[in-house]
């Protein structure tokens, strides 16, 4: 009596397979991967709603179904983010910098930051550290560091470092310049969720802040997604025709203003008027975006 009881409540309600069916059927005859797509976010909707699966377990599903689409300069540390080693540094600088930063691979550049080389890794530096008379050279612990276009797909990219063993890559524009980086790590994240480790530092990064003002305005950081910003502002902003020409609300800032702005700037799109908090002459810090069809 106890099992029968128990197995009853793991099995899906009635009620769920007859909407899984009649979903099921509207996409008959039109296979593709979009319908694929669909029928799978509908049956993790449908299982969450049943408590087959929790919250966390529903966001990594969704996660790995849109995970082939994506773009590694989508999730790609910004070229203006990345913290990188002067190929001539002393041993005493490349501490100083692994000190401050933080991170257990750094690429290191020769003549100028787009003359990538290579890159370290923190735990080849304990040969350093632990015989204090070793003579430092770079050269012993560079190593190899992978280029790939923007464009190329996450599967892609992940396939490429576990050919290569290579865990850390530069993300290149489509003239060939450094775009950003990307490591491993970025590419896992966007399945599970962020990794914070023992070093992370957990912080307030502006970059980051989504606060909601009153009903009609909300402060959004530099680096927030669009589509978050979208979803919460409740209006498309993501131009249709050409969906990549930016990922975060301060990419749609410079596509549209086509420069950096200075603080107080404003611009009207998609009836909504948006409102330099904070800038610098490199990028845009934090954006007031605020509807301007309210109805006195």
């Amino acid at each position: 009596m106890t099992s029968n009881h128990k197995q009853q409540n793991k099995t899906p309600k009635l009620s769920s397979i007859v909407n899984f069916i009649k979903f099921a059927a509207k996409s008959l005859g039109q296979k593709s991967k979009k319908s694929f797509s669909s029928m799978l976010l509908h049956i993790i909707d449908d299982y969450q709603k049943e408590g087959l699966i929790t919250p966390e377990e529903k966001l990594m599903f969704k996660n790995i179904t849109n995970f082939s689409d994506k773009k590694v300069n989508t999730i790609m540390t910004p070229r203006a983010d990345i913290v990188s080693i002067k190929y001539k540094s002393s041993l005493e600088e490349v501490k100083e910098i692994i000190n401050e930063d933080g991170h257990t691979r750094l690429p290191v550049f020769k003549n100028n930051n787009e003359e990538i080389i290579g890159f370290i890794h923190t735990k080849d530096m304990a040969r350093y550290l632990c015989q204090e008379n070793k003579i430092f050279n770079i050269d012993n612990i560079l190593r190899k560091i992978l280029f790939l276009p923007g464009s190329m797909k996450l599967p892609d990219v992940l396939l490429r470092m576990r050919i290569s063993r290579v865990h850390m890559a530069i993300v290149l524009d489509e003239f060939g310049g450094i775009d950003g980086l990307v490591t491993i790590e970025n590419i896992v994240e966007e399945i599970i969720g962020d990794i914070e480790d023992e070093h992370d530092i957990i912080e307030n990064d502006s970059f980051f802040t989504v606060k909601k003002i009153d009903d009609n305005t909300f402060h959004f950081g530099g680096r927030v997604d669009i589509n978050k910003a979208q979803d919460l502002l409740k209006t498309n902003i993501i131009d249709s025709t050409q969906p990549d020409n930016y990922q975060t609300i301060g990419g749609f800032i410079l596509y549209y203003f086509n420069r950096i702005p200075e603080i107080g700037e404003e611009i009207e799109k998609f009836n909504l008027i948006f409102r330099i908090i904070d800038s610098d002459n490199r990028v845009v810090k934090l954006i007031e975006v605020k509807k301007s069809n309210i109805d006195n």
